[in-house]
């Protein structure tokens, strides 16, 4: 039972590591073939011109992620990226080359069975060298280094794995003139697993990847104003693991895959715009396996006679050859932020039932960043609202500001901070939290912390 948990945590690792490759990658599909950018923890550093992306998607509407455990404050990686270009300006002949960076974080959880259950995250840091020979191909390679850690509980057995995963991803990428694209995907990679049980200390292991992904797109005849295309995409991920069969995760090989077929459609209406996906797909490996159909939505509408806007997304797994899996998410956001000059009201309330999508939002991956738990288990539903005033005395900005999350109808969170500092200038951030969690007593923290921007 123990390692059969460790192994369905491992696929679902195997399957973070080649989404977070199809995820990175893609990005670089649709960047901006000139543009630098500078990314340091989320925020943009002023470069000479801006990067803009081609996104037929949308942001997810609620930042909320389950989180299973924590990295040291390595977070922030996830939100830095950069972009460096060399070669010859726009129109000029030659090859473009882009040197890039770019941080990840996956969270997921899922279970194997009665009694198992798993869940984790990983946290990677992306680098990369590709060339342009002209606007309809692009070849690179990117290397990686993923830390995931997951933990496991299987009857009255537990443990922590954690792994360290170097790995090497050449990728391709074809654009044709009639707006069709192809693209290809490869990786393979070495490291190590340490698991940590309660009862047996730790065992190592070392381990190897590989994963492979493919994909199409080709835009399809606009019907009644609404853009329509039509995807494809197929993928593979393995991670083997050497040592002795007698522990829990020596002598594994675990694996996932699936294929899917999408068709997608985009309509965009003065200021409201959606989106709207039905995919066909088949999971495989050894996380779930079957066939499933699944629908997803998003719609992006201004408030009335509000600088705001209101986010709804849903997705749906309507059908599953596995009766008893279920895929549900539902998130509604509405935001309306601060004035001119960042002065002024700002506030955020977000509702969400279910499984939301995962970190980045996009609809077309092909691994889903959340494993829903298999069986009859009941969606929570989850509000966040956030409210804050900033304004700005004697040249220091003020900005007081308030959280209220709650979950399930049995956590909740309290915040209450304010942040100030010279504008423009370093930040000083104070902030009080009450945390009552669902099961034991209450938590209380007092958090100082100072942002210097530059």
């Amino acid at each position: 039972m123990e390692r059969r948990a460790a192994k369905a945590g491992l696929s679902s690792l195997a399957a973070r590591l080649a989404a977070g490759a199809e995820a990175v990658v893609g990005a670089r599909f649709s960047a901006d073939r000139a543009a630098p950018r500078l990314l340091l923890a989320g925020r943009d550093v002023p470069v000479p011109a801006p990067i803009r992306e081609d996104r037929t998607q949308y942001r997810p509407a609620s930042g909320q992620q389950p989180t299973v455990i924590g990295m040291d404050g390595r977070d922030a990686l996830r939100d830095s990226a950069f972009q460096l270009t060399l070669g010859p300006p726009d129109g000029g002949s030659g090859l473009r080359w882009s040197l890039w960076h770019r941080g990840e974080l996956k969270v997921f959880q899922g279970s194997a069975g009665e009694r198992t259950r798993f869940g984790g995250r990983l946290l990677s840091a992306w680098f990369g060298l590709d060339v342009r020979r002209d606007k309809h191909s692009l070849a690179g390679v990117a290397v990686a280094r993923s830390k995931g850690e997951v933990a496991y509980a299987a009857g009255a057995a537990s443990g922590v794995i954690k792994t360290t995963i170097d790995s090497v991803h050449p990728y391709w990428q074809r654009q044709f003139d009639d707006g069709r694209t192809v693209w290809l995907t490869l990786g393979g990679g070495r490291g190590t697993i340490e698991n940590k049980t309660s009862g047996r200390g730790a065992e190592i292991a070392e381990a190897r990847m590989a994963t492979v992904s493919a994909r199409f797109r080709g835009s399809l005849p606009t019907l009644l104003g609404i853009r329509l295309s039509a995807s494809g995409a197929a993928g593979f991920a393995r991670l083997q693991t050497a040592g002795k069969a007698r522990t829990a995760v020596g002598a594994l090989s675990a694996s996932s895959d699936r294929q899917s077929l999408d068709l997608q459609a985009v309509l965009e209406e003065g200021g409201t715009s959606g989106f709207t996906s039905l995919s066909l797909r088949r999971d495989g490996g050894d996380g779930m396996r079957g066939l499933g159909l699944e629908l997803s939505s998003a719609v992006r509408s201004p408030l009335p006679a509000s600088p705001g806007h209101v986010d709804i997304r849903a997705r749906w797994l309507g059908r599953h050859s596995e009766r008893e899996y279920r895929e549900f998410g539902l998130t509604v956001t509405a935001r309306r932020p601060a004035g001119a000059g960042g002065r002024g009201p700002s506030w955020s309330l977000a509702a969400t039932h279910g499984v939301p999508e995962g970190g980045s939002g996009e609809t077309d991956r092909l691994w889903a960043d959340h494993t829903p738990k298999h069986g009859g288990d009941t969606p929570a539903l989850a509000l966040n609202l956030r409210a804050g005033w900033q304004f700005v005395s004697r040249r220091t900005m003020f900005r007081p500001h308030a959280a209220l999350g709650l979950s399930g109808g049995a956590a909740s969170r309290l915040t209450l901070g304010i942040d100030m500092g010279p504008s423009p200038g370093p930040v000083l951030k104070l902030a009080a939290e009450r945390r009552t969690p669902e099961a034991g007593k209450p938590e209380h923290r007092v958090s100082a912390a100072m942002q210097f921007r530059f």
